[in-house]
């Protein structure tokens, strides 16, 4: 299984509709993608980010179907601009030691 966690904290400027927007845009990507086989999105507890959101796949090939999904697009269009700092990274309990290198291919590949 691969965790995909994205933690991001939002510009000052962005309003409470702008966020329960990108909230729900984030939702709709984990109701959406056939991928992802559970996820959560909601405040983030611990440091200097507002938001985070965890999507589970099963594999690489999940996670290229995610980040290549018209709804993971469509969140990125909606929300990147309301960013102040994003950070994203992948999680896996998988013991094979070039899975690595390959979640980077995977996400390098699906980029716009």
């Amino acid at each position: 299984m691969i965790y995909h966690i994205n933690r991001a904290k939002a510009k000052a400027e962005v309003t409470p509709e702008q966020i329960e927007a990108a909230l729900e845009s984030w939702r709709n990507q984990g109701r959406s993608n056939p991928a992802v086989k559970s996820f959560m999105v909601g405040r983030d507890l611990g440091g200097e980010f507002d938001y985070s959101c965890v999507f589970v796949v099963e594999d690489l090939d999940g996670l290229y179907e995610y980040l290549t999904h018209p709804a993971t697009i469509g969140t990125d269009h909606l929300g990147l601009a309301l960013l102040e700092r994003l950070d994203i990274f992948d999680i896996s309990d998988d013991d094979d030691l070039t899975c690595t290198r390959k979640s980077k291919n995977c996400t390098a590949a699906a980029a716009p």
